[in-house]
């Protein structure tokens, strides 16, 4: 007992430790039948993710899946993390386990990014059941949903699957040891969805769409384990929207979360875009908006620094620019120079630091757009695929 206590501590240091340097922990274990054991009876709320048939339960297949590099990527809640160390401190194995949470927290995270957005961690983790084998799971139609979303936007053409794009050809999986296509398949059966034909990674993407379960546009751009396809789909995307758009630009949207609307915070902050914007519309989102507009933006934006629960966006303001100026290439906002050269960016800036001298809790009361391909996203998740060509009429009634 007292040598798991000092192990424990030991790999809570560890982890904070590579959290500090925005690594991820490196996290071994073993007896995976009694670890699962210990983290139901602690109540912690996690799944594995995939993959299930392979899980090693005993301690031969233990040894057999560690030398073979096999790994279990498991979520937790961020709220359980430090029940679920004590666990991994008491099973030291071979086995390597990805730990990852909804929060951005002890290492849990992708340079910055959930593994997936929060809101669908939060729909996985609300949605798990128990397995026979005594560990937590995601439901069919949830596990159909984000191994599709895993496949498709994490590995990409390492995944085997075809791609639907011309100048991408389909590549060798990285694994022979699991068949996606099949347990895809077999997952549709299951609940009664039809998967996409032809099938392939692009039609995948617009079939993900449809059940708000895609990687958001800005986060496309931004995801730190960049691939080929991931930029095809932006460029897909973004061709889309700049149609959309008509040729209008210097829009920006601005999200108001929570904790701003409850420091009284909403009107000096439209007074501050006034100095800078003219203000098209305010809207104080319905929960139908506000399920689309988490679901549509990249989900780092609704955490806050050590803090476990989420702080949602409740208002946005959709702004154009007084003084026009010219936009800037859609790569240039990921780079780390876009703040010299996006006028949008300075702004933001510049407003957060306003609100963190006033409001000491304001740490990113405030999200916007950082151009006019993404403020048209927005725009388009705010009002509804089937709403925003309407509302967009009473921006410029003249075109």
């Amino acid at each position: 007992m007292l040598f798991n206590t000092l192990r424990y501590y030991w790999t809570l240091w560890n982890w904070k430790r590579r959290a500090h340097k925005r690594q991820r922990p490196h996290i071994k274990i073993g007896n995976l039948t009694d670890f699962f054991r210990q983290l139901n009876e602690a109540d912690v709320k996690y799944i594995v993710l995939r993959w299930f048939d392979c899980l090693p339960l005993t301690k031969d297949d233990e040894k057999k899946y560690a030398s073979q590099g096999g790994d279990i990527d498991l979520v937790a809640d961020a709220s359980d993390l430090l029940k679920l160390c004590r666990a991994v401190a008491a099973h030291p194995g071979k086995v390597k386990l990805d730990l990852h949470s909804n929060r951005l927290v002890l290492g849990t995270d992708i340079k910055r990014f959930t593994y997936y957005p929060p809101v669908l961690c939060k729909e996985l983790l609300d949605t798990r059941i128990l397995s026979s084998d005594g560990y937590y799971r995601p439901d069919d139609r949830h596990y159909l949903y984000s191994l599709a979303y895993h496949l498709l936007y994490h590995k990409g053409l390492a995944s085997g699957l075809p791609t639907g794009f011309d100048d991408l050809p389909q590549q060798p999986k990285e694994s022979e040891r699991h068949a996606p296509e099949a347990t895809l398949r077999q997952l549709a059966s299951a609940v009664g969805e039809t998967l996409p034909e032809p099938f392939n990674l692009f039609q995948l993407h617009l079939w993900l769409k449809q059940r708000g379960w895609n990687m958001p546009l800005d986060l496309l751009l931004r995801w730190p384990n960049p691939h080929p396809l991931l930029n095809h789909l932006y460029r897909f995307e973004s061709q889309r929207l700049r149609q959309d758009l008509g040729g209008r630009q210097n829009l920006c949207v601005y999200l108001l979360r929570e904790d701003a609307i409850q420091a009284n915070a909403t009107e000096q902050i439209i007074n501050e875009l006034r100095t800078r914007y003219r203000i098209l519309d305010t809207v104080t989102f319905t929960p139908e908006q506000q399920d689309r507009v988490i679901r549509r933006t990249r989900g780092g934006n609704w955490t806050k620094r050590k803090q476990i629960r989420l702080f949602l966006p409740e208002v946005a303001v959709v702004c154009q620019a007084l003084v026009p100026f010219t936009p800037i290439d859609d790569e240039a906002v990921k780079s780390s120079g876009a703040k010299s050269v996006n006028p949008d960016i300075q702004f933001k800036h510049e407003l957060r630091r306003k609100l963190i001298a006033q409001f000491p809790d304001a740490d990113e009361f405030v999200h916007g757009s950082d151009n006019d391909i993404e403020s048209m996203e927005y725009i388009e998740a705010i009002y509804g695929d089937d709403g925003w060509r309407e509302k967009w009429a009473t921006f410029f009634p003249e075109s």
